[in-house]
C-alpha cells in the first residue's frame, strides 16, 4: 500500500438583556392558573441510589451473586420500583457497565494510523476496566435471552460501535481504506480480542499490540512476536 506514511495521512483540502414578560409574571401569580406538578427529585435519587447499591454489590460478590432482592434491601428503594426502571438483573447490570464505559466521539487528527490507535485503545481501556466476573457471566446470561442481549447492545456495545462505524467510514471516504471494507467485522474483530485477552487470558494490552492490530488492517503487516511490546 505504499508507504505508511502516504497510506495513513488523510485530510481535506480546507475548501443584550431580554424585554420583561409581564404576562408570563401576571400568568404565575394567577391563582386561576393551573399550576404543573412539581418535579420529582426523589426518583432520580431513587435511581441514583439503585445504581450506587448494583455498583458496590458487583464489585464485592460478582455478577452471579447480585439479585434484585439484594440491591432492593442495600438501595432503599422498593423492588416493584427497580422493575419498573430495569426489568431485569441484566438491563440494570447493563446501566452499571454503561456508567463505568469511558465515551469519545471519534479521533481527527489527520492521521489515520493514530486514530485508530486512539480509537483502540480507549475502548481496550474500557474493557480492562470492567471486572471479567461481572462482564463476562453478563453476556453469558444475556445468550439465551433476546431482550438481555438487546440491554446489552443498547447500554454497552452500540456506542462503542457508533464510534468505530463512524471513525473507519470517514477512513473509506477518503480512500484510506478500500470502499469494500467490512466494517461491522472489524469491529467484531477488534471487541473479540478485547473480550479474550482480557475476560479469559486476563492479559494486558500494550501500545504495542494496538498499533499491530492497526497495522494488519492499513498495511495488512502480520504481527511478529516481540516487535509489539
Amino acid at each position: 500500500m505504499g508507504d505508511r506514511e502516504a497510506t495513513t495521512a488523510y485530510g481535506t483540502d480546507g475548501h443584550g438583556t431580554l424585554p420583561r414578560d409581564d404576562t408570563a409574571t401576571t400568568q404565575r401569580n394567577d391563582p386561576s392558573r393551573k399550576q404543573r406538578p412539581a418535579a420529582r427529585p426523589r426518583s432520580a435519587l431513587a435511581r441514583e441510589r439503585v445504581l450506587t447499591a448494583a455498583e458496590s454489590m458487583l464489585d464485592e460478590a460478582g455478577y452471579a451473586n447480585l439479585t434484585m432482592e439484594g440491591v432492593a434491601h442495600r438501595s432503599g428503594v422498593a423492588k416493584s420500583t427497580i422493575y419498573r426502571s430495569w426489568p431485569s438483573k441484566t438491563a440494570l447490570v447493563s446501566e452499571v457497565l454503561r456508567r463505568r464505559t469511558v465515551s469519545t466521539s471519534a479521533p481527527d487528527t489527520g492521521d489515520a494510523r493514530a486514530d485508530l490507535i486512539g480509537f483502540l485503545a480507549v475502548n481496550l481501556r474500557n474493557y480492562a476496566a470492567q471486572d471479567p466476573a461481572v462482564l463476562l457471566p453478563a453476556f453469558w446470561d444475556a445468550l439465551g435471552d433476546a431482550e438481555h442481549r438487546r440491554e446489552l447492545r443498547a447500554h454497552v456495545l452500540d456506542p462503542r460501535r457508533k464510534t468505530g462505524r463512524a471513525l473507519l467510514g470517514k477512513l473509506i471516504d477518503v480512500g484510506v481504506l478500500p470502499a469494500s471494507t467490512d466494517i461491522d467485522l472489524l469491529l467484531d474483530m477488534w471487541a473479540g480480542f478485547a473480550m479474550y485477552r482480557f475476560g479469559l487470558r486476563e492479559k494486558r494490552v500494550t501500545v504495542g499490540d494496538i498499533a499491530a492490530l492497526v497495522d494488519l488492517v492499513l498495511t495488512g503487516t502480520v504481527p511478529v512476536k516481540g516487535t509489539h511490546r
